[in-house]
């Protein structure tokens, strides 16, 4: 088995590489192991038979096999969803979040632990099968009528040390070992059918009677279906693996749903088995099974038994190898699906961090120990104790069905997958029947848990609200408590399995007492024979009847005391998970409130900070302007001018990027989306830079593939920056003689969406491995001795990698040092709802003039307005000026309609500011006055102010520095 690299944890909680190493075959030989443990063994004789019968058996296990393949392909699809392990809790927690998981992991916990439990349990049951009393010696206690002995306990012992410790130190050889147990009990079971059928005292009449003569053959057959959960749930716990597969996840289907069809044949080959031969003195498999009770050493087995008497001794040893098989499959299987587990939890903090350690192999072998530690004690406990536990198996797993089928529902009817919403639907159905088959006693002719097993699910669950509640004082993340249904719901319950606890311990101690009175009054009937009862007789009769009746009493007032306890508990632990989340909610809330006025603070001083620079950048950007337009200015000079006007665009595009991130911490990004050509946006770019590549001696070059739909409905602005930044950067660390790539391409269009990939590449420095690993941070710039000069702020990846997110999109990075960059990003947008032609944008040579056209200039800044006006003015434009809106607003209502052609307003001036003079401009009576476009030309640059410049009434919002290209072309709109 090869090491192909996955992460995991290692020991110091630091990620590295870990092993995948299950091929097929092990997935298969986990699926079925976990299955078909020893149970299936013996279950034949106890449950199978006495219920359905062989015919009864065979149907309802083919029927179970086929709803159990269902939920698998639940299983499947939400294993290519969630990239972890942890099966269903993973599924639980990415859909509904981290109270959903726990509840589910901590079902699933019980669920694999008991069965791994019962198997190595079981090793008892298989010695004596085999061996008779050979190691009944030194005989400890007696716990529910199974014998206690020291050197039948050394077996299993010595099994949950050497396969844990293989699972721990060698997991591929656990791979290699689970493969060849599961081929013994196929082959085993398999042998023993065959012999078992063409030599059986009985197998001519093995079907006979079909049925049992419990109930109905449907009833029968239903009750074979509902033991589903338990019969399969192997192929479930291969999903905690599923990070260590050696294949894609997609073939799993096939491989669970051969396991689970394997595990349903060998259930049927048992059932049959075990009726193909019966001792003297019994005339049908009937009356065998129904009296197993009463019988001793061999014939208490059905399927020994037949295996011997078909094969003799080889026949016996045959199918004890297949069982041996069976255990060892079932102590591997889960002994890897619950350390799993573990390890899952402990890296969402839901257990202790040591429980995550792994290592070299990426083997938790921290929380394989701990299974070790806790499984010595479960021997000395007998097969009968822990059966109590393996009933509640079958609740935790039909929770994980249930849990996983509601996922697939979720998100499929996100993605709108019919197929998966139907199978999503039909596995909650199957979970919560499961369920009531199991809770609801008397439901089918199956028995419902024993009555140690509803207290021990009522434990289990206060326990783990308990648990919880712990969990949740600890959530400094606040990732628990969010869904407080979940705890209710498990409160409701955990009522309704303690009323069945006491229905059930009631209803026994009831029917113990009668039978313990009949017996009385039987032997009292055989004492007195023909005779009278005697006064004395009657008396002690009464007295007995009162005796039983008491004790009765007793065992009612304690197990309701016990119910109080468990119940009070419970509720306890629940309001104080109330408790505390109310107090989380109120700090919650405060944090929220002081949050808010940190923003606005925040808020006010960037905005503040952005008008005052701004302020004095426009007169750096205008001043320069105006300077460069001068004639017969010295080169020296006029490369000067080029200086001062980089550096100042470098300002603007730092104090942009401080702005941006303020926007995006703050949640108020937004995208504003219109029809636009992006083939014809990249190929501005790219115009934009060639000028500079091409001082740099760098050769620029922008390709177009397929791009045969470039009119999208996107966010031209934010698109741009995303470019802008990916190509600055490209430049700046590209050295001369380099080149760079700009590519477009168009790689899909599906359903009025067009999805474009877009490529910027370089030849230049390249980056480390590990500034890879951040360079979507904030602030983090890439330091060496090579790129220590490089000016920056560290935001511009961050930017452009919320921009992407923003647009639903993807952004990869591959580089490596001196061999340069690649930046590949993935957009879909909707195709433009106009037509292409109405996007063609104003050329310069297209512009009308501006002579003689008046417009009204308000600013109380004089420089501005001194800047704004040679600006205008050597367009041709005749310009009035206004130091505040309330002249402005005097000027206009004075003014002869069509005397001016448009308002450039500022929006901070004193007496009145640029929203309130449009507003009360808007309001004027003649209509032409009223209506005259306003544009806002400020410092003010949030989206906020663009939006409250609209509200004004507006028409349009200009940044300051100006950009005089922009601000013509603003005019050219508006300006008829």
């Amino acid at each position: 088995m090869d090491n192909n690299p996955q992460v995991a944890l290692s020991s110091d909680g630091e990620r590295f590489r870990q092993s995948k190493y299950l091929s097929r075959f092990g997935v298969f030989a986990l699926s079925l192991g976990c299955s078909v443990g020893w149970g299936s063994f013996v279950m034949p004789g106890t449950t199978f038979l006495p219920i359905a019968g062989p015919l009864g058996t065979l149907l309802g296990m083919i029927i179970g096999a086929l709803l159990m393949i269902l939920i698998g392909a639940n299983y499947r699809y939400m294993m290519g969803r969630c990239r972890s392990a942890g099966g269903a809790y993973s599924f639980a927690k990415m859909a509904f979040g981290l109270d959903h998981g726990f509840l589910n992991a901590w079902f699933l916990l019980i669920t694999y632990v008991a069965v791994l439990w019962a198997n190595a349990t079981a090793a008892t049951i298989f010695v004596r099968a085999l061996f008779g009393s050979s190691l009944q010696f030194v005989h400890l206690y007696t716990i529910a009528g199974f014998d206690i002995y020291l050197g039948e306990a050394l077996v299993p012992i010595a099994l949950i040390v050497v396969f844990g410790l293989i699972c721990m130190l060698k997991k591929q050889i656990a791979g290699w070992l689970q493969i060849g147990f599961a081929s013994l009990l196929v082959i085993g079971i398999l042998v023993c059918f065959i012999g078992c059928l063409a030599n059986g005292n009985n197998a001519v009449n093995a079907f006979t009677p079909a049925f049992s003569s419990s109930s109905s053959p449907a009833a029968q057959i239903i009750s074979i279906v509902v033991l589903a959960p338990w019969a399969f749930v192997g192929f479930e716990s291969v999903s905690h693996s599923s990070e260590e597969f050696k294949f894609e996840k997609k073939r799993f289907i096939p491989i669970m749903a051969i396991a689970i069809i394997v595990s349903s044949a060998l259930y049927s080959m048992l059932a049959i088995i075990a009726t193909t031969a019966i001792p003297d003195g019994y005339a049908s498999w009937q009356e065998y099974i129904a009296d197993l009770g009463s019988l001793e050493g061999r014939a208490m087995r059905p399927t020994f038994f037949a295996a011997e008497n078909a094969m003799g001794s080889a026949g016996l040893w045959m199918l004890g190898l297949g069982a041996l098989g069976g255990i060892l499959t079932g102590i591997i299987g889960n002994f890897i699906a619950s350390s799993r587990l573990l390890f899952v939890m402990a890296e969402d903090q839901m257990l202790p961090k040591v429980f995550a350690r792994t290592n070299r192999y990426g083997t938790p072998y921290v929380a394989l120990s701990f299974l070790i530690i806790i499984s010595l004690v479960i021997p000395f406990l007998g097969n009968t104790a822990i059966g109590w536990i393996v009933d509640v198996t079958t609740i935790g797993a039909t929770i994980a069905y249930g849990y996983c089928s509601a996922t697939v529902l979720k998100f499929a009817i996100e993605e709108k997958k019919k197929l998966f919403i139907l199978t999503g639907i039909a596995g909650i159905v199957l979970s919560i029947g499961f369920a009531f088959a199991f809770l609801v006693p008397n439901l089918l002719p199956i028995s419902a848990m024993s009555d140690e097993s509803y207290l021990i699910l009522v434990i289990w669950s206060i326990l783990g609200i308990v648990y919880f509640q712990y969990l949740f004082k600890k959530d400094d993340k606040r990732a628990l408590g969010k869904s407080m249904v979940v705890w209710l719901a498990l409160i409701v319950i955990m009522f309704l399995v303690s009323l069945l606890w006491m229905y059930r311990s009631s209803s026994t101690a009831t029917a113990r007492a009668s039978a313990e009175i009949s017996d009385y009054y039987e032997r009292m009937i055989e004492e007195a024979g023909t005779g009278v009862w005697t006064k004395e007789q009657d008396l002690a009769a009464i007295e007995y009847t009162a005796k039983v009746n008491s004790n009765v009493n007793r065992t009612l007032l304690i197990n309701g005391l016990v119910q109080l306890l468990l119940m009070t508990v419970a509720l306890l632990a629940i309001f104080r998970i109330h408790a505390v989340q109310n107090k989380r909610e109120r700090t919650l809330e405060m944090e929220r409130y002081a949050a808010e006025q940190r923003n606005k603070a925040k808020s006010a001083f960037l905005s503040n900070m952005s008008h005052d620079i701004r302020t004095p950048m426009n007169a750096i950007s205008g001043y320069t302007t105006l300077a460069r337009s001068e004639d017969n200015i010295p080169d020296k000079v006029r490369e000067y001018l080029d200086k001062i006007e980089v550096s100042n665009k470098q300002l603007l595009s730092l104090v942009n990027d401080i702005l941006d991130m303020s926007r995006i911490e703050s949640g108020k990004m937004e995208l504003d989306p219109v029809d636009g050509d992006i083939a014809r946006a990249t190929q501005e770019i790219h115009e934009m830079f060639l000028s500079q590549m091409t001082a740099k001696s760098i050769d620029f070059r922008l390709d177009l593939f397929d791009v045969t739909d470039p009119v999208v409905r996107f966010d031209k602005n934010r698109y741009v920056r995303i470019l802008l930044n990916l190509i600055s950067n490209a430049y700046k660390f590209t050295p001369e003689g380099g080149k760079v790539f700009l590519n477009l391409r168009q790689i899909k269009k599906e359903d009025k969406n067009v999805t474009f990939e877009v490529r910027v590449k370089d030849t230049g420095i390249g980056m480390s491995e590990d500034f890879l690993k951040r360079i979507f941070n904030e602030f983090e710039r890439e330091r060496s001795k090579t790129i220590n000069a490089i000016q920056g702020t560290g935001l511009g990846m961050s930017i452009t990698k919320n921009f992407v997110d923003l647009m639903g999109g993807e952004i990869t990075v591959n580089s490596k040092l001196g061999l340069g960059s690649e930046f590949t990003i993935t957009l879909t947008f909707p195709m433009a709802e106009k037509d292409t032609s109405s996007l063609v944008e104003v050329k310069e040579d297209e512009k009308h003039g501006f002579s003689g056209c008046k417009v009204l200039l308000v600013d109380d800044n004089p420089i501005n307005r001194e800047i704004a006006h040679l600006i205008l003015d050597a367009h041709g434009f005749i310009v009035e000026e206004a130091e505040n809106g309330k002249d402005a607003l005097i000027i206009i209502r004075d003014s002869v309609p069509g005397e001016y052609s448009a308002i450039l307003m500022d929006v901070m001036m004193p007496i009145m500011n640029g929203y309130e003079a449009t507003r009360a401009i808007r309001e004027l009576k003649d209509p032409l006055l009223a209506n005259i476009p306003i544009i806002a030309m400020t410092a003010n640059a949030f989206s906020e102010d663009i939006e409250e410049a609209k509200n004004a009434g507006m028409n349009a919002h200009l940044a300051k520095p100006i950009d005089v290209e922009k601000l013509i072309a603003t005019l050219t709109r508006f300006i008829q």
